[in-house]
């Protein structure tokens, strides 16, 4: 994959998919939603991506394109977050509702088990009412 940035605001994938196939056949063009300020550019074959990087100058709409590797960045992935104020879970319990083939059966009882392929809510006496 191509990083390429540099292009005037509000290019079209259409044009940056025009100016690289001159390198090789185009598989995917995706634009930086937010700012327009960069794309990603995959070419099909290794050997269209290398001739594009080692083109010295590209240019679109009057403008010098900056074209470089893509990298490959890994992120750190955090644990989704609770919502302020969420009280801990005990210790245990995700690992233990996990082994439950009942989800319901391992919390003692108190929550009602969902079954017959109705709606309903837990913790409500009455279910849901399709209208």
């Amino acid at each position: 994959s191509l990083f390429v940035s540099g292009f005037p605001r509000g290019t079209e994938p259409a044009r940056l998919r025009q100016h690289f196939r001159a390198f090789g056949d185009v598989a995917t063009v995706v634009m930086d939603k937010e700012k327009g300020a960069f794309a990603i550019v995959e070419l099909r074959e290794p050997a269209g991506r290398q001739r594009a990087l080692d083109e010295p100058r590209h240019f679109l709409g009057g403008r010098r394109l900056r074209v470089r590797p893509r990298e490959h960045r890994d992120f750190p992935r955090e644990h989704p977050r609770e919502p302020p104020g969420t009280p801990p879970l005990p210790p245990g319990l995700l690992q233990a509702l996990g082994q439950e083939q009942d989800v319901s059966g391992g919390l003692g009882g108190g929550v009602p088990k969902l079954s017959g392929g109705g709606l309903g809510v837990l913790g409500c006496s009455g279910g849901f009412r399709g209208g």
